[in-house]
Formats: C-alpha cells, structure tokens, sequence
C-alpha cells in the first residue's frame, strides 16, 4: 500500500507477500465464479436443446399417427364418393317398375371428432383445411337436398346431378387432402392402380361443364 510522507505525498509501496497472496486469492475465485457461472450456462442450454429434440421427436411421432389415420379415413371417403358419382338410380341399368329412379348409393360422410389425435403436430393451415372438411361435405349434402326439392320425376335429373357434381368435388378434395397429409408426414404416395378414381371425379365434372355450355348457362 501507499504510505505518507512529511509533505503528504503517497509514495507506493511494493507489494508484500501477503498481498500479492490476496490477489491471487481473489482472481483464482472470480475464475472459479466464471467458469462455474458458464458450467450453469452450459448445462442449462443442453437441457433446452434436450427438450427441444425429444418435444420435436414426440410431435414428428404425433404428426405420422395423426397423417395414418385421417388418410385411410379420406381414402375411404374417395372411394365412396365414387359411388355416389356413378350412381345414376339404375339397378345395373334398370328402372324401378314404374319406371322411375332413385339412389342406390348412400351420400358419403366423414368427421374427425372421435379421432385422438394431437391437432396441433400440423401446420395451422394444413389442419385448418382437414378440420374444416367435414363442414365442406355438410354444405355439399345440403346443396343436394335443396337441388332434389326441384327434381322431377322419372328421372329426377337435377338431384342425380347434384349428387354426382358435389360428390366429384369432394372426392377431389379428399384426395388432396390426403397427399397433402402424407408429404407433410413423409408416408408413401396413395398406390397407382389401372382404374384411378380420380379419372372419374374429373370426367363427370367435364360432363357437367359440357352439359351447362350446351345449354347456354354460364360455367364458374
């Protein structure tokens, strides 16, 4: 330490054993307060990134069970809207003895409710656009009904196209849906077959399209 002289001068000192032992002293424990202040630091983001990984396995995990079952279900809903589509009201064909035609497939339905799954493994769009399927079949079904309020028999052609255009729609919609889950989820593509459904959905839509020009109506 500094000492004073007659003149009130401080003049240093050099250091004596005992301080500069202090000094020592005190660095090795700031070192020792750093170094376990950055082992706090340290550990405590291994356990973030811990976290982060399992949370993120877990939701992958989540995501691909979800994407399993609400494909098979859409897939399923494809293929019965294929039978709404080439339900014409025929018996392979045939009238009823009166001449007349009524459905012999059932309108197709499908829902989510029951399903449990973790909603929030998807994107919010992704799961918005599945959840909000089932209401697209709702308004489909009541398009139908309304439509069958001005059919006429024998034919009843304005119910007959109703079911089939709406059910075309919903089958496209269906089936993007469903590869829409499976890219997300990294499952495999739907299997190719020699018959696509698909085809079917496409070419009565086609049919309504021609069907409104030869009429003069405007197509949307």
């Amino acid at each position: 330490m500094p000492r004073s002289t007659e003149r009130g001068l401080l003049i240093p000192c050099k250091p004596t054993a005992a301080s500069e032992h202090w000094c020592i002293h005190v660095g090795e424990e700031m070192g020792s307060a750093v170094i376990g202040f950055i082992g706090v630091l340290v550990g405590a983001f291994v356990t973030a990134f811990k976290e982060w990984l399992f949370k993120r396995r877990d939701q992958r995990r989540n995501a691909e069970y979800l994407a399993i079952r609400v494909c098979s279900m859409l897939d399923r809903f494809v293929d019965e809207c294929v039978e709404v589509v080439d339900d014409d009201g025929t018996y392979r064909g045939e009238t009823e003895p009166d001449g007349t035609v009524s459905p012999k497939a059932e309108l197709a339905d499908i829902g989510f409710d029951d399903l449990e799954v973790d909603w929030q493994a998807l994107p919010a769009a992704l799961s918005y656009r599945v959840l909000n399927f089932p209401n697209d079949v709702q308004r489909a079904k009541k398009a139908i009904e309304v439509a069958g309020e001005h059919a006429s028999p024998p034919d009843y052609d304005e119910a007959f196209e109703a079911r089939q255009t709406q059910y075309a729609k919903l089958g496209l919609r269906a089936a993007g849906l469903s590869d829409a889950l499976r890219t997300f989820a990294g499952l495999p593509a739907r299997e190719e077959l020699e018959w696509d459904p698909l085809d079917a959905f496409r070419a009565r839509l086609k049919a309504q399209e021609n069907d409104i020009s030869s009429r003069g109506e405007p197509v949307f």
